[in-house]
């Protein structure tokens, strides 16, 4: 299998705020446990963190959570598609919804798989 560039977007849900802030553009993600590289962060987005809750009549409402967020993190990262079509990257097979934990050396924390794509 050829190894390629491909992208990776994970996604930390309700992350402290100022937690947020260590992540940045140019990092370098390691897999906390294999302590190897995984990536390149390209970009950062922060989104505001909601927490559903239901009415009287039983109708979801939205309400922001103070001092969280939701912060989802690009990643070019290398890899290959295995022969199940399964990307894997440093020996591990990224699926969508499968959770990692991830270091960039100023933080540590687990995210979500949301999406992974080749690299354009």
């Amino acid at each position: 299998d050829q190894e390629q560039e491909l992208v990776v977007v994970l996604y930390g849900k309700r992350i402290l705020a100022e937690m947020t802030e260590s992540f940045q553009p140019g990092d370098e993600l390691s897999q906390f446990s294999k302590n190897s590289l995984f990536g390149t962060v390209e970009n950062i987005e922060v989104k505001e963190a909601l927490k559903g809750s239901s009415d009287r009549d039983g109708n979801i409402v939205y309400s922001p959570l103070p001092l969280r967020r939701d912060l989802y993190i690009t990643v070019k990262a290398r890899g290959f598609k295995d022969s199940f079509g399964s990307y894997i990257i440093d020996n591990n097979r990224m699926l969508v919804g499968r959770e990692i934990y991830i270091d960039n050396g100023r933080s540590k924390m687990y995210v979500t798989v949301c999406e992974v794509r080749e690299a354009q």
